[in-house]
């Protein structure tokens, strides 16, 4: 959807995932750039396009520990964004740098601001859980073609479930009394903790959930991080981190890590048995999005009608949109 309000910073890329000379391409408000980690450490974030003769930078290219290489004529170009080198010529290089943009690392990820020369950053602390238990990560990168704001409400509403995923996580026959308190926790957060589902009706809870469910917490931080917390009698049974970005007005971009607590089963195995299932949620939500982004741009624009049970909707107008702030509330419901 049109219309969202520009934020300084947005987390693009887990420092994980980061390989040393290659270059990562990232499409951010609807233009082309691309991370690189240079081999002495130093991270850089560039518009994806050499000045030459505009030949994409993640293209084709042979690229070093210590330069950026065009794969078209082969200019190099250092950290800084300088061209270092042009093959062939024999006078001195001319300074002709690339498009340089503001990149940090906080919290295990890579944040960048199209802003230039931004040299200063300061994040507040990201929801973070008190359970104590050593976590293992894993990470999954995609494309989203929906605009950002329908992407992260995708993620945050459960109400979807018995009909998208149907027999995976839920079932429209087996719903169960619940209760939802909805609160901004700051000027940049809200919170949705839900209660009364001690197990859900879906097979992959009846596979992989050993303990009864306590709650569940959606978390929404602007301007793109999402995360969903499972709550068993033993603590954080999954949590899924998410940092949306917008691409363009009707693409996003993700990355999600998914936290499950170390125990008898080791992380090489924990992969192969659950991400499957969870590929298969997440190409339902691509599809319910890819219709629904359709259907919105055939009439023209969306048109929605909201309820008491769109809980996360009023919360992402306020922080992406910039209308009023919603009240707490708390509501009773069958899920």
């Amino acid at each position: 959807m049109s219309g969202l309000r520009p934020f300084s910073w947005v987390a693009v890329w887990p420092e994980a995932r980061l390989e040393v000379g290659r270059p990562h391409a990232i499409r951010l408000g609807g233009k082309k750039w691309f991370l690189f980690l240079f081999g002495d450490g130093e991270l850089g974030f560039f518009e994806d396009r050499c000045p030459h003769r505009n030949f994409p930078l993640t293209q084709d290219g042979a690229s070093s520990r210590d330069r950026i290489t065009c794969g078209y004529h082969g200019w190099e170009f250092d950290s800084s964004g300088r061209c270092a080198r042009i093959p062939g010529l024999v006078s001195n290089c001319k300074p002709v740098p690339l498009l340089r943009a503001s990149v940090a690392r906080y919290g295990g990820w890579v944040w960048v601001s199209p802003e230039r020369d931004q040299s200063t950053i300061e994040f507040s602390s990201l929801p973070t859980s008190a359970d104590p238990r050593p976590m293992h990560r894993s990470f999954l990168h995609f494309e989203i073609p929906s605009p950002m704001d329908l992407a992260i409400e995708n993620l945050l509403d459960g109400f979807h479930t018995p009909y998208v995923h149907r027999g995976i996580l839920r079932l429209e026959a087996k719903r169960v009394a619940m209760t939802a308190q909805a609160r901004l926790v700051s000027p940049q957060e809200c919170e949705i903790v839900y209660q009364g589902e001690q197990q859900g009706s879906g097979w992959i809870s009846r596979i992989f959930e050993r303990h009864p469910r306590t709650h569940t917490i959606a978390r929404f931080r602007a301007p793109g991080t999402a995360i969903l917390e499972f709550y068993n009698t033993q603590g954080v049974m999954v949590r899924f981190t998410t940092h949306f970005w917008s691409e363009s007005e009707t693409t996003s971009g993700a990355w999600t890590c998914v936290e499950t607590p170390a125990g008898l089963i080791p992380h090489w195995l924990k992969e192969p048995l659950f991400f499957p299932f969870l590929k298969r949620v997440l190409k339902q939500d691509g599809r319910a999005l890819t219709l629904q982004a359709k259907n919105i741009e055939s009439f023209g624009g969306a048109k929605f009608v909201n309820t008491e049970l769109d809980l996360i909707r009023p919360y992402l107008n306020h922080f992406l949109q910039g209308r009023e702030a919603p009240p707490d509330r708390s509501i009773r419901f069958l899920l």
